[in-house]
């Protein structure tokens, strides 16, 4: 898994809910690689280490388009 700051992070279904969504605001890996800082859209901040349990899908940010 590779992102870059400004990209949306989608966690896929949660023990029950929903999505989750945020925006990476930090890495804390090399070259793109996780861990990362995510600021999630309920406002709150994180790190987040992906879980091979728990889908995720990173999209570029708009700006990179």
């Amino acid at each position: 898994m590779y992102a870059k700051v400004g990209d949306r992070l989608i966690q896929k279904k949660l023990l029950g809910r929903g999505e989750r969504h945020g925006v990476i605001i930090e890495l804390r890996g090399d070259g793109g690689k996780p861990p990362y800082i995510v600021r999630w859209d309920d406002g709150s901040q994180a790190w987040y280490v992906p879980n091979t349990d728990l889908p995720v899908e990173v999209r570029p940010s708009r700006d990179r388009r």
